[in-house]
């Protein structure tokens, strides 16, 4: 049956009120149910969001171009080899969403070791190593002059 997109909006929309599985009930997985409740479903303001997110906001500002080595498959917005920090920031750097689910799987399974492949600017290192100040937090970036700024920014946090 084919629907109108009015109907499969409907559909959809009672689909989401009512399926339970957002709140971790029907998971047969312990590992699952209890990521979904403790993890995804942890509403909490941290405070450390805000710090990430002012580093984040001075990336953003930041006119500073720097020259690109890219390793890897390039960039999807530019084929220029120069890019800005705010260009990478706003376009590479991880939505703050996902940086801060990150923060707090790191914060609620407490790993001693994390490593992060393409660090970037720095932005998402920052979350997991402030959901567990304890942890030794590896980061890696071919970029040189990207990894520099990272570090510097890294640093900083």
């Amino acid at each position: 049956m084919v629907y109108s997109p009015l109907q499969a909006a409907a559909k959809y929309f009672k689909y989401y009120v009512h399926a339970a599985n957002s709140k971790g009930h029907g998971m047969h997985s312990p590992f699952v149910y209890e990521f979904i409740t403790k993890v995804m479903n942890d509403f909490t303001k941290y405070e450390d969001y805000e710090k990430v997110e002012q580093l984040r906001m001075k990336l953003l500002a930041n006119p500073t171009a720097l020259l690109i080595e890219d390793m890897g498959a390039g960039s999807s917005v530019t084929a220029s080899d120069k890019r800005t920090i705010a260009s990478i920031a706003k376009n590479a750097a991880k939505p703050k969403k996902f940086g801060q689910l990150l923060y707090r799987m790191a914060k609620f399974y407490q790993p001693q070791t994390i490593i992060e492949l393409g660090t970037s600017l720095g932005i998402t290192s920052s979350y997991l190593a402030l959901g567990n100040p304890s942890a030794k937090v590896v980061t890696m970036e071919g970029a040189s002059s990207i990894a520099d700024t990272g570090n510097r920014k890294f640093s900083a946090t």
